[in-house]
């Protein structure tokens, strides 16, 4: 047999172990181990397409790996993984960082009208605490109670 043929059954089958790994890690480190072998598989036969797509491949699962590293880095404390997993699942823990971290803590008083109808809404809020009377013109008159988003409704 020859060895050409020994390192493209070793790459193929790295893949094929790959598509059995449940982590996302160690997925895409698989892959960038199976892509490598392939390519230099392509640089022994001097077969460049294949060195120069399967090199491409492991510079973007390499840059995913640490990418998805990075993100699991982020330890949320209990209330913000609560918020994050209520009202942003899709958001990774460092996306919602950025975007709670962007955000003010603010106590309201009571009598205090956090949306006025007709006028432009400038923020929208996360009414995490106590609840707030929705009333309108047009006789609205409802309780939101927390936790809910408060703000624009178009």
């Amino acid at each position: 047999m020859e060895s050409t043929f020994i390192l493209l059954s070793i790459g193929n089958a790295v893949f094929v172990g790959a598509g059995l790994v449940t982590d996302a890690v160690r997925f895409r480190f698989a892959t960038v181990i199976g892509s490598s072998i392939l390519a230099l598989w392509g640089l022994v036969r001097a077969d460049w397409g294949v060195v120069g797509w399967n090199i491409a491949f492991v510079l973007v699962n390499s840059v995913q790996t640490v990418r998805i590293i990075r993100d699991r880095a982020i330890k949320l404390d209990d209330d913000d993984e609560a918020l994050r997993q209520t009202y942003f699942p899709s958001l990774s823990p460092r996306d919602f960082l950025t975007l709670w971290t962007a955000g003010r803590a603010e106590t309201i008083d009571p009598d205090v009208a956090l949306c006025v109808e007709g006028h432009q809404q400038e923020d929208i809020l996360l009414l995490l605490e106590g609840s707030s009377r929705v009333t309108n013109e047009s006789g609205l008159d409802i309780v939101l109670a927390s936790p809910t988003f408060v703000g624009e409704i178009s």
